[in-house]
């Protein structure tokens, strides 16, 4: 292995492992964008599982989850324990991150459609970056 290679894992990870980590400890600041995603999850548990299993599945825990799952991803990165792994799983994380926290196609106002479009590719980029990862040669 290159220590370019340790380096650029690194920088991918670096991003999910400070958020992630956030995002475990304090998921309510992010739970309201999120259920545009989970609500339709939560309506299908309340209706298929009994109360008490239906209880914890809440955009709070669903956002706790994608934050751990970071966290966990972003070790398996950094660390090299598990590269492709992790950038697969960070790269999956990234869609449902990105379709609930940046909805440029509903926003009215032209500089928070260019801004919320603008963290989109950005999103995108890191996906491809993360996606070369987990799907390009082995090369050590």
């Amino acid at each position: 292995m290159k220590p370019t290679d340790a380096l650029a894992r690194a920088l991918l990870s670096g991003l999910f492992l400070s958020a992630g980590a956030k995002t475990v400890r304090s998921p309510s600041g992010l739970a309201p964008k999120a259920e545009a995603v989970t609500a339709p999850i939560e309506r299908l548990a309340r209706q298929v599982l009994p109360a008490k299993l239906a209880e914890p599945v809440t955009a709070d825990n669903f956002v706790r989850l994608n934050g751990a799952a970071q966290v966990a991803a972003g070790v398996a990165l950094a660390t090299g324990a598990a590269p492709r792994l992790g950038a697969g799983v960070l790269a999956a994380s990234l869609v449902p991150t990105t379709f609930a926290g940046h909805a440029f196609w509903k926003e009215t106002d032209p500089k928070a459609r260019a801004a919320q479009r603008l963290q989109v590719l950005k999103n995108a980029a890191i996906a491809g970056g993360l996606l070369t990862v987990a799907l390009g040669e082995d090369r050590s």
